[in-house]
């Protein structure tokens, strides 16, 4: 167990940080808590915050010099236990200046949604025009830029997993179309799928991959057309709420899991991780563990970590090894 106290700011009136959901519940700072806060966490834990005052300013820590830019919070101060180590593929993957393979750009009308969507894919060197295992991965932008999904299908290839397409897709509105939506499912099925082989090549197997909302999507579209898909992938996939109340952070209802535990047809390959330092973690453990009762091959993954692009980094490795290895 590691200890660290947290002397706030004079001007700071509350603490953001993996333990509240950064800005979810903030802990508000009174007199008890200007002596300073006291942190406690295992000894291989990754953890982000950062102090806000009135105005709403966020702050670093001036007392530690350790720090992460966030795409939600800039940059937000970091404690990194003596034992946590980032995956290795993680590291080796920010470490290559530009992915080797090949990125193409497409865009198209869909009627579904009512307005112009981008499709992007990336194709290992030399397979742009071979048919491939696809995954089609939500919030792709971020996936590309800030889970350098591209450079860790790279090393892992030459490592000796099978290569893989990734179709790297791109909300415009996220809550409202990865939380239950008829109309997001419509564009995936009815237009998007059909249209596959000319946007970004012929798929083989198709898999499913997404970060929190992302990975509520991925798993609600393989329960629509679970013989369409071989494997889903999800990290800290907001399986909090359903149709009837989708809101992952005012509801309690687990609608995936009722699904999945009442029996309905899956996938034959599940990929779930978590970080533990997150309001979702027990959801996640809970939708593993129904999962590993069902005839379908389940790795379930856990790291000392909150909600955060630093964690799915290091998730995404093993999602990829659980997914494409025979």
């Amino acid at each position: 167990m590691v200890e660290r106290t947290l002397t706030p700011p004079e001007e700071a009136t509350e603490l953001l940080s993996d333990h509240t959901d950064m800005d979810r519940n903030p802990l508000r700072i009174g007199s008890s808590e200007r002596s300073g806060i006291r942190v406690e966490l295992s000894d291989d834990a990754y953890f982000e915050y950062v102090w806000r005052d009135s105005a709403g300013r966020l702050l670093r820590d001036p007392d530690n010099p350790d720090s992460n830019r966030s795409i939600w919070y800039g940059q937000v101060s970091v404690i990194r236990a003596p034992g946590y180590r980032p995956h290795p593929v993680a590291v080796a993957s920010s470490e290559l200046a530009r992915p080797q393979g090949e990125l193409r750009r497409e865009r198209f009308h869909s009627e579904a949604l009512g307005e112009l969507r981008r499709v992007n894919s990336y194709s290992p060197n030399g397979l742009a025009q071979q048919s491939l295992p696809t995954i089609l991965v939500q919030d792709g932008t971020a996936f590309n830029r800030l889970g350098l999904l591209p450079q860790m299908v790279d090393i892992l290839s030459s490592r000796g997993l099978p290569p893989v397409r990734l179709v790297l897709l791109e909300p415009v509105d996220r809550t409202r179309e990865y939380t239950f939506s008829a109309a997001y499912r419509d564009f995936i099925f009815s237009e998007l799928l059909p249209a596959l082989p000319e946007l970004a090549g012929e798929p083989t197997d198709l898999y499913l991959l997404g970060a929190s909302l992302g990975g509520l999507a991925s798993a609600t579209l393989a329960l629509e057309q679970p013989d369409m898909f071989r494997g889903v992938a999800s990290l800290s996939g907001a399986f909090l709420g359903g149709p009837d109340d989708p809101d992952p952070y005012e509801s309690s209802s687990e609608w995936v899991l009722r699904q999945v535990s009442g029996g309905r047809r899956l996938p034959s390959r599940w990929f779930i991780g978590t970080g533990t330092i997150e309001w979702l973690h027990q959801p996640n453990r809970r939708l593993a563990e129904t999962l590993q009762g069902r005839d379908v091959s389940v790795r379930y993954e856990e790291r000392s970590a909150g909600h955060n692009w630093p964690n799915w980094r290091d998730l995404i490795p093993a999602a990829l090894t659980h997914l494409l290895e025979s």
